[in-house]
């Protein structure tokens, strides 16, 4: 049985700016869907089954002990908690990989 993924609001508004941002660089509309399709079904598939593919966010911060992992998708981040007891996979954020990600995520943990 797979994990429960659980997103939070704020990650879908990341990816309709995302998406929107995308459109406004004149995006191929193929493009900004098959990177709509990707995001979903790494956040709804992958992560329900296997939640431990990501790097944990610890090894990147090494002064901050966390459970929190990411994953790059394309030129973004997605962030996530796992909760491996109650078998529940938390979406945090997801911001782009040229942006000051680190200061954004510090104020997850």
């Amino acid at each position: 049985m797979g994990y429960t993924v659980n997103v939070a609001r704020q990650v879908l508004r990341d990816a309709e700016e995302e998406i929107f941002y995308k459109k406004e660089l004149g995006t191929y509309p193929e493009n900004i869907e098959k990177f709509e399709k990707d995001l979903d079904k790494l956040i709804y598939i992958q992560l329900s089954e296997n939640p431990l593919i990501g790097t944990k966010l610890s090894f990147r911060l090494y002064s901050v002990s966390t459970t929190i992992r990411y994953l790059v998708v394309d030129d973004y981040i997605l962030f996530y908690d796992v909760q491996q007891n109650k078998k529940i996979v938390d979406v945090i954020r997801l911001l782009p990989a040229k942006s000051h990600w680190m200061n954004t995520v510090r104020k997850y943990l």
